[in-house]
């Protein structure tokens, strides 16, 4: 039998109950209770048994026929199946090759069950399914089991997922000694950053060059463009420790990559947005030619427009929303793609016939920056007051 996980609480859990639960009336019982459970092994999806079971699942069997083709690959020829239960377990997504380390099971009230466990995470990044199994006084084949996982206190940094998250490099460090080589140059807001999109794949800059993250391959860093940047500040060693980084790694301090046979490693500091920012409240002045639509723009007018774009390389385009009564322009070029929100867009030009093929128009207006995400190029976010918004005469 199977019952579905009641919560995973990634962090200190810590279960109890300061009163005893509302009793029935023949008062047998008083919860919570603690149930015996032996371990019988924890294993990543990276070893030879790979059961076939279902996400965040807490799998209960009373006898070695219930046990399905997908399990017969364990080992449960010890268990005497007339005084234990075998209770299997997947967690979906946890550092891969984990350990389970400590374990308890507690009767909360009658057939309800609250099994926890810690888990001690291992020295990678990678996620897959974590599996593990162990044996208790028999449960009913009815019985629900709540599950609240914990991870030691050493290895709480909120969470271990990296997309949506933001770094930067703060030097390099002996792991013999412990001392760190600033990286360099210090003043250079967006020199060495990495943002995830994902768990696993990233974009960042070196000094000068685009660089993508892969955790899944070694060795994880590759630069994208070909700027010649290593004579600037140390960028030299972070190309040489690039190249070697076999290993990562994020705990309280951060995301260490070691490289050098181990000897040391690379160590990126969670920062925010605002912190990579050279930019902020930043203002810059946009103008040039675009195409003006409404509502939306259809696949093959963008491919049309990407064709034709103007000799500097630039592609713009307006798009006014009649619903919403709001307006934005893109900008792609190739030292940034941009969208920025209009703030005044004027009356006028709401009453303007446009065709589904568009209006070509003139524009300009002061921008301020608000924000960036880190890519190749980047793209950038603006907040944009127009000054002049008319027909192409042309």
């Amino acid at each position: 039998m199977k019952t579905k996980i009641l919560s995973i609480i990634m962090g200190i859990v810590l279960f109890g109950c300061s009163e005893s639960m509302n009793q029935n009336t023949d008062n047998v019982k008083n919860y919570p209770v603690d149930v015996p459970v032996k371990l019988l092994s924890s294993q990543s999806s990276s070893s030879s048994c790979n059961p076939n079971l279902e996400g965040d699942t807490v799998y209960i069997f009373n006898s070695r026929e219930e046990l399905t083709n997908d399990l017969s690959c364990l080992d449960v020829r010890n268990i005497d199946w007339n005084e234990s239960s075998f209770l299997a377990v997947k967690i979906q997504r946890f550092n891969a090759d984990s350990k389970v380390t400590k374990s308890s099971l507690q009767e909360v009230s009658a057939g309800q069950y609250q099994l926890n466990v810690e888990i001690t995470p291992s020295a990678t990044q990678n996620v897959a399914p974590l599996y593990f199994y162990m044996t208790v006084p028999k449960l009913s084949k009815d019985a629900d089991i709540g599950l609240s996982i914990s991870i030691p206190e050493q290895f709480n940094v909120g969470t271990f997922q990296l997309k949506g998250t933001q770094w930067k490099l703060a030097g390099y460090v002996d792991v013999s000694t412990g001392k760190m080589t600033d990286a360099e140059p210090k003043d250079c807001a967006q020199c060495y950053t990495l943002a995830f999109q994902s768990d696993s794949l990233g974009t960042g800059k070196s000094v000068g060059n685009g660089i993508a993250v892969d955790l899944t391959l070694h060795p994880f860093f590759r630069v994208l463009t070909e700027i010649n940047d290593r004579e600037t500040g140390n960028a030299a060693l972070f190309y040489e420790a690039a190249k070697t980084i076999d290993m990562h790694f994020w705990d309280s301090e951060g995301l260490k990559f070691f490289y050098n046979n181990r000897k040391n490693y690379m160590l990126y500091k969670q920062v925010s947005t605002e912190d990579l920012s050279e930019n902020n409240n930043k203002k810059v002045k946009l103008e040039g030619h675009a195409y003006l639509f409404i509502n939306s723009v259809s696949d093959e007018t963008m491919g049309k427009l990407q064709q034709e774009r103007d000799e500097s390389g630039i592609v713009a385009w307006m798009v006014y929303n009649n619903q919403t009564n709001s307006a934005t322009l893109h900008i792609l070029s190739q030292k940034e793609n941009s969208t920025s929100i209009i703030k005044n867009y004027p009356e006028y030009a709401k009453q303007w016939e446009v065709s589904s093929a568009g209006q070509k128009i003139y524009y300009r207006g002061d921008a301020i920056w608000t924000g960036a995400y880190l890519s190749v190029p980047p793209f950038v976010g603006y907040d944009l007051e127009l000054t002049l918004l008319e027909k192409s005469k042309n």
